[in-house]
């Protein structure tokens, strides 16, 4: 297990999505409306569609088929993408027209419990949360804000379902949206991670998260909430670094059993020095003595 700083350069280097690109190759549709003589004239001559153009691995643009396919291969990779199952969340709870927004959150607000606001239906909501958590299996990028909002579903307020809703806001702008694991991607799997200190406002817990990339695209993520409080910013890093490495462990071993030809390691980035530090040299001093030993299999 190798790690580097999150601000390093082999960082710029593995971003290989970063730049706006163009895939030229025709996707064609395959539909019909029953009569035969369409249908064979159609499938003699197949329409060729606009080949998406995806920013960072999410597609921005471009249509794929007038049957809302999930999974779309053709000659640049596989692009998957669930924006049909956005359509019908969006028409269930009545926000198909909606106003998009640029983010699924606003960066830096802090959710809580809320308890002197007015609760809702927790019915609703339940299903509301279960809904979008369903589009994180495409989605990376609401992972966070999502996981965020579930903590409350046991009595949602004003406050949750308003941030729900702009995470409906959000979904409605980019129902495009998916990943695209690109023909000839790097074939090495490679991690990032990251944690907050104390982020959360009831009990002071940090949250963490990581994803792990492969053929250019995100193939595993999460992020959840420490299940023990931290007394440091490198604690809460160490501790997230420990989990994304078991899940490292864990990927190279089903690469492995399907016959995926990769490296016997990986790299995960971490942005923290001190963290880093601490993975390569496990000396204990008075500042780390109390991390917990499973945290040190780094």
């Amino acid at each position: 297990m190798e790690w580097e700083d999150g601000n390093g350069e082999e960082v710029e280097d593995s971003d290989d999505g970063s730049e706006e690109e163009n895939v030229a190759s025709p996707v064609r549709d395959e539909s019909s409306d029953g009569n035969e003589e369409d249908e064979t004239a159609h499938s003699m001559t197949p329409r060729v569609r606009r080949a998406p153009t995806y920013l960072n691995n999410f597609v921005s643009g471009g249509r794929l088929s007038d049957e809302g396919e999930e999974v779309v291969q053709f000659d640049g990779g596989i692009f998957i993408i669930q924006s049909k199952y956005v359509m019908e969340v969006l028409r269930r709870v009545g926000m198909e027209h909606s106003n998009s927004v640029e983010n699924p959150m606003v960066p830096g607000f802090k959710i809580s419990k809320d308890e002197n606001g007015i609760e809702m239906d927790g019915s609703f909501f339940k299903q509301l949360i279960r809904s979008i958590m369903y589009l994180t299996a495409t989605r990376p990028n609401i992972m966070y804000a999502v996981s965020l909002l579930s903590r409350y579903m046991s009595r949602p307020t004003e406050v949750h379902h308003s941030e729900a809703k702009r995470i409906l806001c959000y979904l409605q702008g980019t129902t495009t949206f998916g990943i695209l694991y690109r023909r000839g991607g790097s074939h090495e799997l490679i991690g990032f991670t990251d944690s907050d200190y104390s982020g959360s406002v009831e009990d002071r817990r940090s949250t963490s998260g990581y994803v792990f990339m492969l053929s250019g695209a995100a193939v595993t993520w999460s992020s959840q909430k420490h299940p023990i409080a931290t007394l440091s910013t490198t604690e809460a890093k160490i501790i997230e670094a420990a989990g994304s490495s078991c899940q490292a462990i864990w990927m190279q071993w089903v690469l492995k059993k399907i016959g995926y030809m990769g490296s016997d390691s990986n790299v995960t980035f971490c942005d923290s020095s001190s963290t880093i530090k601490l993975a390569r040299n496990l000396v204990m001093h008075d500042r780390s003595k109390h991390f917990d030993v499973r945290y040190h299999l780094l």
